[in-house]
């Protein structure tokens, strides 16, 4: 962000915009300001731009972005250098968060498409699945749009968001393998999960009563048995009634809080 100095500049030359005459100025094709989509599970970041598009050319811009705070927490901003002298809120925290853009005046106007500026959010690990809304509007105040004469010029706003991705667990049957005697079931978790563990059957678990082994002990070569803000997993399957499995059946199960979510039963050989 800018020193003071800098921002004074800028809101210096939009305030002396609002006060002259708004004289809304027409232009070949639809000019807007448009925010890009994305998609994330809880606990992740994700990136969302803000861009002109069909710009007629403007000297002086003033936008507030609006979002989802249940979802969503703005994490950082990173402005392109389209203009010269560029502002924002002074915290990254307020909502709606305020950018400002100005032109120096006398060097003509700011003409071409392309990003603003660059937000990054991170998805909150409570955040339910769905999509958070992102738009940016100008106040209501058509002379927060100027050109190089200090005419007011028409923008429409596109809003865009992020969707929220349901917490998802795949098991990687590829990977996973016989170590000595026991057997590394390996997989990944998407999404931040309160809790989670496992099953594991000698049975095939459809249509038939499942029988849950009770093995001597497990191992996590990453993650915990609790809250997990998603990531690779490994889980180490010992103890003497599995020793003596030549197939099993298996499913991790984990609650997002919200609901409990498995991958399912999958099947596994092993040679002793």
């Amino acid at each position: 962000m800018k020193k003071l100095s800098t921002l004074l500049t800028a809101f210096s030359l939009l305030v002396s915009i609002t006060l002259c005459p708004s004289v809304t100025v027409g232009a070949t094709g639809d000019p807007a300001i448009v925010v890009s989509s994305g998609s994330a599970y809880a606990g992740e970041n994700v990136t969302i731009t803000v861009s002109l598009r069909d710009n007629p050319g403007i000297q002086g811009i003033l936008i507030d972005t609006h979002y989802d705070q249940t979802r969503l927490e703005l994490v950082s901003e990173t402005e392109s250098g389209m203009f010269s002298v560029y502002g924002t809120s002074a915290n990254i925290t307020v909502h709606p968060f305020n950018t400002t853009w100005t032109k120096n005046y006398g060097t003509g106007e700011v003409t071409g498409d392309g990003v603003l500026v660059t937000f990054v959010f991170k998805v909150k690990d409570t955040a339910a699945p769905g999509f958070a809304e992102i738009r940016v509007d100008s106040r209501g105040k058509a002379t927060n749009i100027v050109n190089s004469l200090f005419q007011s010029v028409a923008f429409d706003f596109i809003p865009g968001g992020v969707t929220v991705l349901p917490c998802t667990i795949i098991i990687d049957e590829d990977n996973s393998q016989s170590a000595g005697d026991s057997f590394i079931v390996y997989g990944t978790l998407y999404g931040a999960w309160s809790r989670f563990g496992f099953e594991v059957t000698n049975e095939d678990p459809d249509g038939r009563e499942e029988e849950e082994i009770n093995s001597a002990g497990y191992e996590w070569s990453a993650g915990e048995f609790g809250g997990f803000a998603g990531g690779k997993f490994g889980i180490r399957l010992t103890g003497s009634a599995f020793k003596n499995l030549t197939e099993f059946w298996f499913h991790l199960f984990a609650f997002d809080g919200s609901d409990y979510v498995h991958d399912g039963w999958t099947r596994f050989e092993w040679e002793k």
